[in-house]
């Protein structure tokens, strides 16, 4: 068997193609394969849906409203945040109930009164999953009602106290446009501030890192 000698420059470039081919194909595939397969994110309209009906099934499970009951519901919010007043009630009739806007139409009803309290969206520090990837944000919603359910006949009180619910989730940054709605405050939340290396470092490692790359291309060309 002919032994290659190390001096042997067609030796030295085959021996470095396959690792450098594969960290080319690392370097470039990586931030697209940790990225495939993600639905788009919800906004936070649809996210605060999500909650109300989370909140509608606690509430008819502490004051054991069951399907085919009579309720009259009564739901206090601001003009703004109406929407959720509307996700609540749909969340009601899916239960399912007779949604009904006299008491005296059923003297068996149960009576629901809910107060709309908190309604907010937060995000975490910006971060990538990958070298290259987008940047994204940890997001934070939240959905909180007080109320009371009681029996219109009786008077008894089925259930009375707050109900705080949150989902988290992540997001790309550049979708923030998009799942927000300039128009209701309550579905905007503020970016925090990029840290030093989010601005300057994170970069230059970037750079750094391609660069080497090339290098290695380069050096093992030539």
């Amino acid at each position: 068997m002919t032994n290659i000698s190390k001096e042997d420059p067609l030796a030295r470039i085959f021996a470095h193609i396959p690792l450098l081919f594969s960290l080319q194909i690392a370097f470039i595939s990586w931030p697209l394969l940790a990225q495939t397969g993600d639905a788009p994110a919800p906004t936070n309209v649809e996210m605060f849906g999500r909650l109300a009906r989370m909140i509608v099934l606690n509430v008819a499970e502490s004051a054991k409203v069951f399907p085919g009951d009579t309720c009259v519901i009564a739901i206090r919010a601001s003009d703004q945040l109406e929407f959720i007043s509307h996700f609540v009630l749909d969340g009601f009739r899916t239960v399912p109930v007779t949604v009904v806007g006299n008491p005296e139409v059923a003297a068996s009803s149960k009576a629901i009164e809910l107060q709309l309290v908190s309604a907010s969206v937060s995000y975490g520090r910006p971060f990538r999953r990958s070298l290259l990837g987008e940047k994204r944000l940890g997001r934070t919603v939240t959905l909180g009602f007080s109320g009371k359910v009681t029996e219109v006949s009786s008077g008894e009180l089925g259930f009375a106290g707050l109900i705080t619910r949150s989902l988290h989730d992540t997001v790309d940054v550049a979708q923030l446009d998009r799942i927000e709605s300039p128009a209701i405050p309550a579905t905007r939340g503020e970016v925090p501030t990029e840290s030093l290396f989010d601005r300057f470092l994170e970069p230059a490692v970037i750079i750094g890192a391609t660069g080497v790359i090339v290098y290695l291309l380069f050096t093992v060309r030539s």
